[in-house]
């Protein structure tokens, strides 16, 4: 008898401890968002404050990129900043408590000077300035205003594979041309309107990703571009970037 009340105790203290145990093991899940922060060339980046808008709740990025951020239930607003770069914020719509995982966000680096850049491996390659001048004088008619200029500079040679993107902090220079072996544009007509005609703008899409700052996606063949604002030659030297793809 006395062997059986000791089993019994020796029981009963096993099940106490695994009641506590679990109720320590369900006190611990806290519910949190997760995910992963890469910087704009793919890589992860760390440091980078993640926040819940409106809450305390706050964390940093590890050398992986990732975090995990606490929340309370509802429309969770997650923020994410890192000083020198692009911010990107998630809204989330979190019925229950639970592990919760976000999209992959990406913060791109913001280059201190105006200009246009190319994505490198890790870091940007800038455009080099170059100069317009007019190389026939303009024919008119009545609709249009035809003008030839001539590009001088240097050309940043890039591998164009299936398109280029560049991070476009300028915000000047919203059409791309061909430049011909002579550096001559191709080709730019004014219209009576102010539309510059189509034929010379090359496949591009435009993203704002921070005030000021774009993302611009084009399709270029190989040859050598000039990005520029023809309504304002008369202040070249500051708004003509080249390119070359090969």
């Amino acid at each position: 008898m006395t062997d059986f009340y000791l089993d019994y105790r020796r029981i009963a203290r096993v099940a106490a401890l695994a009641l506590l145990v679990a109720a320590f093991s369900g006190c611990s899940k806290k519910p949190e968002v997760t995910g992963e922060v890469l910087d704009g060339f793919g890589k992860p980046l760390a440091g980078a404050t993640v926040a819940v808008d409106k809450t305390t709740f706050a964390t940093t990025t590890d050398n992986g990129g990732r975090y995990a951020v606490e929340y309370v239930p509802g429309k969770v607003l997650v923020t994410i900043r890192k000083e020198g770069y692009t911010s990107q914020d998630l809204a989330l719509d979190i019925a229950t408590e639970a592990k919760y995982p976000a999209v992959t966000a990406t913060l791109y680096k913001v280059p201190t000077e105006k200009g246009l850049f190319a994505f490198g491996t890790s870091d940007y390659t800038p455009l080099q300035r170059g100069l317009v001048s007019v190389e026939e004088p303009p024919a008119s008619n009545a609709t249009s205003i035809t003008e030839t200029f001539s590009v001088t500079g240097d050309f940043v040679t890039i591998d164009g594979g299936s398109g280029l993107t560049l991070l476009d902090t300028d915000g000047r220079v919203p059409l791309v041309y061909g430049v011909g072996p002579q550096g001559v544009i191709l080709k730019h007509t004014q219209f009576s309107g102010g539309a510059v005609d189509t034929a010379a703008v090359f496949h591009e899409s435009v993203v704002q990703i921070a005030p000021g700052t774009n993302l611009r996606k084009v399709a270029l063949a190989n040859g050598k571009y000039a990005f520029c604002n023809p309504r304002e030659f008369g202040d070249n030297s500051k708004i003509v970037y080249l390119l070359e793809v090969k």
